[in-house]
């Protein structure tokens, strides 16, 4: 049975290490295209841009390196980055009639309900993982 709760757990990791690589990876080799499409958002000033248009690539390495080695951590960061991105994403699907976010990666091919669905997921894997290990400390 332990064998299967350390697969079990080394495939989560590996499915949101890829999603996360996948989107840094994007962002990172399209920058310009990445601010580009960052600074259409309407809730975003010009001059805090600059600024975000690094942080967030920066959040997504520091997820998969915490992830990678301060699990727990990881994914606590990985819960509240979630969080304010699917906040945004849902601000974005019913304020907006932009139909796509400037996540890249796999999500360049999704709607932005898909989107919001997957982030969710996300959101209650990083939750129940960092809750588990949370439990674990005492």
């Amino acid at each position: 049975m332990k064998s299967y709760k350390k697969y079990t757990s080394i495939v989560i990791d590996f499915i949101i290490i890829s999603i996360f690589l996948d989107s840094l990876i994007d962002k990172i080799s399209n920058f310009s295209v990445f601010q580009l499409q960052f600074s259409r958002i309407l809730i975003i000033q010009e001059n805090n841009l600059w600024w975000l248009s690094y942080f967030v690539p920066t959040a997504e390495l520091s997820i998969i390196i915490l992830i990678l080695f301060k699990r727990e951590y990881g994914y606590l960061l990985c819960f509240f980055t979630m969080i304010i991105f699917t906040s945004f994403l849902i601000n974005k699907y019913i304020g907006s009639e932009l139909n796509q976010c400037s996540c890249g990666g796999i999500f360049e091919f999704m709607t932005l309900g898909q989107h919001i669905i997957v982030n969710f997921i996300i959101i209650f894997i990083s939750y129940s993982i960092f809750t588990i290990y949370k439990s674990r400390l005492g």
